[in-house]
């Protein structure tokens, strides 16, 4: 799933992310002769922008994608993002970031 923006909040906005996706992988274990499914969420994104500094790495994320000309809420969750600048204010950052998928609260 691919998206064009997210929102980042830490209590209250302090940024979003540009250019996103979404990859779901699936793993199994065989247990006893039966196969136990797992999912991850591997999600990464081109650039960045904050307004605030943020206070450690992990974030409510809110993921949206641009369909006929509305903004559409595609996904949510807690995440965490470990920044390369986290000083730079009210600036589009490009920076490829791999973000970790938390879960929802």
């Amino acid at each position: 799933m691919n998206g064009q923006l997210a929102v980042l909040y830490q209590g209250e906005q302090v940024g979003g992310i540009y250019d996103w996706n979404i990859d779901i992988r699936f793993e199994h274990l065989v247990v006893n002769k039966s196969r136990q499914y797992t999912s991850h969420k591997l999600i990464a994104a081109l650039s960045y922008w904050l307004i605030k500094v943020p206070h450690g790495n992990e974030f409510d994320a809110e993921f949206y994608q641009v369909i006929q000309n509305n903004l559409v809420l595609m996904d949510a969750g807690k995440v965490s993002i470990d920044l390369p600048d986290r000083k730079t204010l009210n600036r589009r950052l490009y920076a490829p970031l791999e973000i970790g998928w938390l879960g929802v609260e």
